[in-house]
């Protein structure tokens, strides 16, 4: 019921925008920035854990009308990375920069958060992103993992994608 309300949520909020006028790549990225910001729907805060325990988030968007495209990968600061990728999508609408190169179209890790960090996007400490519930589900995937390992080893395992996975 609760991620039901979420969506309409972000529905209404794309909705309104393009009522008001707004373009569809304005509408999209409050639609994503809508989820991103609920724990409920593994968008942003409360995402999957990496191995380590830390926040990498990725989005990208892209307009059918012309093909253009926008990406941010492996962003641990940055909040909302769908407002990072909607901004290359617009940045690399305009072709080569002032400094004669092409515009990026996927940014990615660090490279990224720089480049959020000069047109001032809102940045996040990537731990105020994780959730009880992040950290919980982190701790069960790692037990999980850890068992496959020990029945692949042991031979016990029952040759499910878990012990293919430990035997990497």
């Amino acid at each position: 019921a609760r991620l039901h309300e979420t969506s309409d949520e972000a529905c209404s909020r794309g909705m309104a925008l393009l009522s008001e006028g707004a373009d569809c790549l304005q509408a999209i990225r409050e639609c994503m920035t809508c989820l991103e910001d609920d724990a409920l729907t593994n968008a942003g805060v409360g995402a999957n854990l990496t191995v380590e325990g830390t926040v990498e988030l990725d989005a990208s968007v892209m307009c059918g009308s012309d093909g253009a495209f926008g990406g941010a990968a492996g962003v641990s600061c940055l909040a909302n990375p769908c407002q990072g990728a909607g901004a290359v999508l617009v940045e690399g609408r305009q072709g080569v920069g002032a400094d004669g190169r092409v515009q990026p179209m996927m940014l990615c890790a660090q490279g990224a958060e720089r480049w959020a960090t000069k047109r001032g996007f809102p940045l996040a400490d990537g731990q105020s992103m994780v959730t009880a519930r992040s950290r919980r589900l982190h701790s069960h995937h790692l037990s999980l993992a850890d068992e496959a390992k020990v029945g692949a080893a042991t031979g016990n395992g029952d040759g499910g994608a878990s012990d293919a996975m430990s035997a990497r």
